[in-house]
Parts: structure tokens; C-alpha cells; sequence
């Protein structure tokens, strides 16, 4: 009788487990079905409304060949990997992506709203899905931005992202294609900034200046909570790094 009962209780844990972990999966389901129909609620208003692509003086194919005009060339991340990532794809693939594609009422549709130009389908659909991931990144690092304060368990921290999404739209009055990347790339080096991991907070901050130069409001943020908290040795270091870096991806470019 005490072995049935033993084997009861381990045979009811073990569905109490696997209730859990399907509990656990479904609601983590939900929550990436939620952000990914925010994200791409947000995209495709931004894509709409903001005018992306349409200033003469930085629409992306002069991006990508490194001809736009000044200040916009300075910002050459996103131009530059789509860049890189068209020269290394076999033309043949691209023309077959590009034919392939051009027809559907879809692309058709994207095409009117970016402005896409000739025989740069390919190159535009590279720069705007990796906006989008770019968005999808931002709302993810509200969400940890938001545990860092709330707590590691709350539930709160949800609230984040959607709030973060909710909040865009009102802003895109004009856009460039390097706004959702400095969403991204500014909330990663907020949260390394605060973790204190150093390594990985300055190559985020070089990837982030070479998207856009105002990256350097981090080295404020930086010099207003770190002053009292650090050593004068590493905390003259660390802002010296940060001019450094800054100065050579400005310089350089």
C-alpha cells in the first residue's frame, strides 16, 4: 500500500510538472504572438505614415552606394550591411528574388509605400525586415529593461513593450531608416550600461555610433549615474574609452 501511495504522488508531480511547463509554453506563446502583431502593427504605420525613404537627400539606394548627402551618409549602418549582404548574394539569386516577388499585391503594396526604386527591391526588402527586427529587438529590451526595475517575477513588466509600441506612432510625423535601429541599439546599451558589463555596452555603443551620431548622449547618461559609483581611475577610463570610440567611428566616417 505504501509503494501504490509513493507512486501516486510521484506519477501526480510529474503531471503537475508537465501542466506547468504547458502552461509556461502557452503563455510565452501568447506573449511573442502579442509582441510580434505590435511590432508589426507599429511597422507597417511607420512604413505608411512617416514618409520613410521619400527626403531626396537620403533615399536608400544613394544610402547603400555611400552617396547620400551630408549628415544622412554618416549614418551607415543599416545602408552598409544591406550593402555587404547584397555584394556576397549571387546576382542570380536576386534577380530570381527580385521576379519572383515583384508581382505579388503584397510587395506591390510595400513598393508604393517605401518608395522602393528601380532594381533595388532586394536591397529595400533587407533594409526594412531588418527594421523590423530591429522594432521587434526594441520591445524585447523594454522587457528586460523593465525586470531589471520591477523584478526578475513581475508581471508588470509586460506592460512595458506594449506601452512602448502604443507610444510611437504619435512620433511619426517623418522617418529615416535608422530610427528603429536607434531604438534598439540605445535601450541594449542602457541596459549593459546598467549591468556594468563593459565589453559588450562598448560594441554595442561603436555599433550604435556608426547608426547615428547622437549615440554620445549615452556617455551623459553615463557621467550622471556613474560619478558617485565608481573609482576616479575606472570612471576616467571608462569616459575616455567612450570619447575614444566615438571620436575615431566619427572621425573615420
Amino acid at each position: 500500500a505504501t509503494g501504490i501511495f509513493r507512486e501516486d504522488n510521484v506519477v501526480n508531480a510529474r503531471l503537475r510538472h508537465t501542466c506547468l511547463r504547458t502552461c509556461s509554453v502557452i503563455k510565452m506563446c501568447l506573449v511573442i504572438a502579442l509582441y510580434v502583431a505590435l511590432t508589426c502593427s507599429v511597422w507597417i504605420i511607420f512604413l505608411r505614415e512617416s514618409g520613410v525613404n521619400r527626403n531626396a537627400h537620403a533615399r536608400l539606394a544613394a544610402m547603400i552606394d555611400w552617396t547620400a548627402n551630408k549628415p544622412y551618409v554618416y549614418r551607415t549602418l543599416l545602408p552598409t550591411t544591406v550593402h555587404v549582404i547584397s555584394m556576397v548574394t549571387p546576382g542570380r539569386l536576386t534577380n530570381a528574388i527580385e521576379n519572383k516577388l515583384s508581382s505579388t499585391e503584397a510587395i506591390q503594396v510595400f513598393s508604393q509605400y517605401a518608395l522602393v526604386e528601380p532594381g533595388f527591391l532586394y536591397e529595400n526588402l533587407l533594409t526594412f525586415g531588418l527594421m523590423y527586427l530591429s522594432l521587434l529587438g526594441y520591445a524585447v529590451m523594454l522587457f528586460k529593461l523593465a525586470r531589471m526595475v520591477l523584478g526578475e517575477k513581475s508581471a508588470l513588466a509586460h506592460l512595458a513593450p506594449c506601452i512602448g509600441m502604443l507610444s510611437l506612432p504619435p512620433f511619426f510625423v517623418f522617418g529615416y531608416i535608422y530610427d528603429f535601429p536607434v531604438l534598439f541599439l540605445c535601450s541594449v546599451c542602457i541596459y549593459l550600461l546598467f549591468q556594468q558589463k563593459w565589453f559588450w555596452y562598448f560594441f554595442f555603443f561603436a555599433l550604435s555610433c556608426l547608426n547615428k551620431e547622437t549615440t554620445i548622449v549615452l556617455f551623459v547618461a553615463y557621467l550622471a549615474y556613474f560619478y558617485d559609483k565608481l573609482d576616479i581611475k575606472q570612471f576616467s577610463l571608462l569616459a575616455f574609452i567612450h570619447l575614444a570610440v566615438f571620436g575615431l567611428i566619427k572621425g573615420g566616417l
